[in-house]
């Protein structure tokens, strides 16, 4: 005969059971939710970097080496829309004559063999050019296949300061070393740059004087303080002092200084001549202008109006 009460109590247990499995499914569903929003944000923050960086970002198929995204930093920057920049490749955005270079970069950068190509010359969609550096990182997106993400700056300002910079200090060194006289930059006394007769005549090597402060090895002591105020009133008229050469010896020199800008920095250049030989001159016309003069008061020479 059948037992209502077994029967109640597998119920019992079946009923406990399937709640258990309701239980472990709505957890299973809750986690799988939470993973969901997890991602969903993690993808949220991606995008965001990438669209608000300020940086060009490309992801290129490492095979093929076409491309598969830009962010609008990079489209800005070579002045395609992002669906344009999606039916072009490696080769489309540097100049030909550079290409083997770039290739050689790029696989190099492909192999870790470097993080970063410097002075990558690149094509703009209206034909000019721009130069950037690139860094990159390797990735695999959805479907194995692998990638590299690069990160683009351009640097066509800096390196266009940098070479105007160059040929600024090649023209002060072609002029200075052309000069007789001896021409120095410093700042707040510290020696920044000299000419080679600057060297020559204190009697000084470069690495004995560049960096040092300058007052102390250009001029003597008596001679200190005047030159410092006389420096700092910012004064382009010549004025003489006298200078102490390596060896201990001083001799007479004239100066000029005024202010300039010298790699981002307000400085003071110099120019120094030395007016050894014009002093001597000076002295023999004073004592043969002298001996005239009691000539004449001696009445041994006549003088005429």
């Amino acid at each position: 005969m059948h037992d209502p009460s077994k029967a109640y109590q597998g119920l019992v247990e079946e009923n406990a059971l399937l709640k258990k499995r309701i239980q472990k499914l709505e957890k299973s569903e809750a986690e799988h939710k939470r993973a969901e929003y997890k991602l969903h944000e993690s993808e949220s923050r991606y995008k965001m970097l990438f669209t608000s960086a300020a940086e060009g970002i490309l992801v290129a198929e490492l095979q093929t080496k076409q491309f598969i995204y830009a962010n609008p930093a990079l489209c800005k920057m070579f002045g395609y829309k992002e669906e344009e920049v999606l039916h072009l490749a490696v080769e489309d955005i540097h100049p030909k004559e550079y290409l083997e270079h770039v290739m050689a970069e790029f696989d190099a950068l492909a192999r870790c063999e470097k993080t970063c190509a410097l002075n990558i010359p690149c094509l703009h969609k209206d034909g000019s050019l721009f130069y950037t550096n690139i860094s990159t990182t390797s990735i695999v997106v959805l479907g194995g296949v692998k990638c590299n993400v690069g990160f683009f700056t351009d640097i066509t300002e800096r390196k266009r300061g940098n070479e105007d910079l160059y040929m600024c200090e090649e023209r002060f060194r072609l002029l200075s070393e052309a000069t007789f006289e001896a021409i120095a930059i410093h700042e707040e006394g510290v020696l920044l740059n000299a000419n080679d007769q600057y060297f020559k005549m204190f009697g000084y090597e470069p690495d004995e004087a560049i960096g040092k402060e300058m007052f102390s090895l250009t001029f003597d002591p008596e001679v200190l303080e005047f030159v410092k105020k006389r420096v700092a009133t910012d004064s382009l008229e010549l004025f003489e002092a006298i200078g102490l050469r390596k060896d201990g010896t001083r001799f007479p020199m004239e100066i000029r200084t005024r202010k300039m800008e010298y790699k981002g920095h307000i400085v003071r250049v110099g120019a120094i001549r030395d007016i050894t030989e014009r002093k001597k001159v000076e002295e023999r016309l004073s004592v043969t202008q002298e001996r005239l003069r009691l000539a004449l008061q001696a009445g041994k020479l006549g003088y005429y109006d």
